[in-house]
């Protein structure tokens, strides 16, 4: 893998299941996790592989919460909700690693809080409107 790549902190290490036009299907890897993403360009490649890229959601509602583990609802499909730990930020979004993964949570314009208000470490949880993107790296 490219070292530049694993350098930045959004970028998931995925394995594609499947793809069709608009959308395909990523499992991340040692888990039973089988996430369905947006996408607006085929992933060149063989189903079964390892692919790099930034999983991006629109959120609705960025709880802090101080109790549970990480997860994604659901397991199998789009997720609807995922809770981690803050691990970054952007101007517009958190990065939070849920299972391993980096969730790129792009915060709603004139949201209450930004996304330097959730510091590094934190614990949270993401309601997540619409279906989330895989792009490619």
């Amino acid at each position: 893998m490219n070292a530049t790549l694993t350098a930045d902190p959004a970028i998931a290490q995925m394995r594609l299941v499947s793809q069709a036009a608009d959308h395909l299907e990523m499992s991340i890897p040692a888990t039973n996790y089988r996430l369905r993403f947006a996408v607006t360009s085929p992933i060149p490649g063989e189903i079964g592989r390892r692919v790099a890229g930034v999983i991006r959601c629109d959120v609705w509602k960025v709880d802090v919460v101080s109790v549970g583990g990480d997860y994604i609802e659901p397991v199998i499909g789009k997720p609807r909700r995922v809770q981690g730990h803050v691990i970054g930020h952007t101007s517009d979004a958190i990065i939070v690693r849920v299972c391993g993964t980096p969730f790129l949570g792009i915060l709603p314009a004139g949201y209450k809080l930004k996304p330097a208000d959730f510091p590094t470490g934190s614990r949270v949880g993401m309601d997540i409107a619409g279906e989330p993107a895989f792009t490619p790296r």
